[in-house]
């Protein structure tokens, strides 16, 4: 009966913290998305109203061609668990045309090491076949 307890407390607390996230398969963000890049952090500013602004060079395009190469964090007031880009790091951009991307705990938006050479393979194979 404890373990019974003890499970039940663990996993309401990280659903408490606003951390967990349903992260949906690789092959659907891509297909969900109206373009996706391969591109690398090249600045970031912090807003007056506390949003870092991170814009991007395309290293390789994979998907579309993306109308901004600028991604934006989420507040961690908004989000305690919320990804932050950092300069000269490597990220796979999903993006929908007249909207700008987020990067967030949920977000389609990656850094390249949590894809992995796995992952980019099957989105630079998906990629091929359009």
């Amino acid at each position: 009966m404890r373990i019974y307890v003890f499970l039940i407390i663990m996993f309401s607390a990280q659903a408490a913290l606003g951390c967990y996230c349903v992260e949906s398969p690789l092959k659907e963000r891509y297909l969900e998305s109206d373009y996706v890049y391969l591109g690398q952090v090249r600045s970031s500013t912090l807003g007056d109203d506390g949003v870092v602004t991170n814009k991007l060079v395309v290293l390789e395009k994979l998907k579309g061609t993306a109308d901004t190469l600028v991604v934006k964090n989420t507040l961690f007031a908004d989000d305690m668990c919320a990804s932050h880009m950092v300069v000269g790091y490597q990220y796979l951009v999903f993006g929908e045309f007249g909207s700008t991307p987020k990067i967030h705990s949920c977000s389609h938006t990656r850094l390249l090491g949590d894809i992995g050479k796995e992952g980019l393979a099957l989105v630079r194979e998906m990629s091929s076949k359009q």
